[in-house]
């Protein structure tokens, strides 16, 4: 026995305050699932070091305000992004290497000198990224920095600007908009 509202539905055990939700259910249908299944899977295959469980993770803990463990997951997430888009915009891109250093992309994939606050910076120099979303990614850095070294639970507005320009993020490694998605999992209408 799981003490859940869908057990006590099924067991009749319910008031009729509980049966409210009856009225207008969740639906999904299985073609809409399917083709955001297929999405997803085509979406991420283009960022081959993207680990989504650490996305599906960090949203849960957000809209559970579990706010240490969705900023921990959702720090893993731009962490990754960002090396993504480091890889894919400088590493790989030749108008930032002179013919006259063969070694510079060594040295651009040397992580000790590199390291992410440093990436997210060049990024955000060169308009690979918006200001907006830089600020954000800054703000949870600070908060993320806070947590680790101090204990310190991070502010929900923080995370949930950081949701919002997580899209950005994706938009630059992937190039597709996702504003139906984004629409689905924030708080933008409301």
């Amino acid at each position: 026995h799981n003490p859940s509202l869908h057990s006590y539905l099924r067991q009749n055990w319910t008031t009729l305050v509980d049966r409210i939700c009856l009225l207008n259910p969740r639906i999904i249908e299985s073609a809409l699932f399917h083709s955001a299944y297929e999405f997803g899977n085509q979406f991420m295959s283009q960022i081959p070091n993207f680990s989504p469980e650490f996305l599906v993770r960090g949203y849960t803990a957000l809209q559970n305000r579990n706010l240490s463990d969705a900023l921990s997951n959702l720090w893993i997430v731009i962490e990754q992004l960002t090396d993504y888009i480091w890889e894919k915009s400088f590493v790989q891109n030749d108008k930032f290497h002179p013919q006259d250093m063969p070694n510079r992309k060594k040295f651009l994939r040397d992580n000790r000198t590199w390291s992410i606050s440093i990436k997210q910076e060049m990024l955000w120099q060169t308009k690979f990224i918006s200001d907006k979303c830089y600020v954000a990614i800054s703000h949870t850095r600070i908060a993320r920095n806070n947590l680790v070294h101090s204990g310190s639970i991070p502010e929900i507005k923080i995370l949930e600007n950081l949701w919002i320009n997580l899209f950005e993020l994706f938009r630059v490694t992937s190039g597709q908009e996702l504003n139906d998605l984004k629409k689905l999992t924030t708080y933008i209408n409301n």
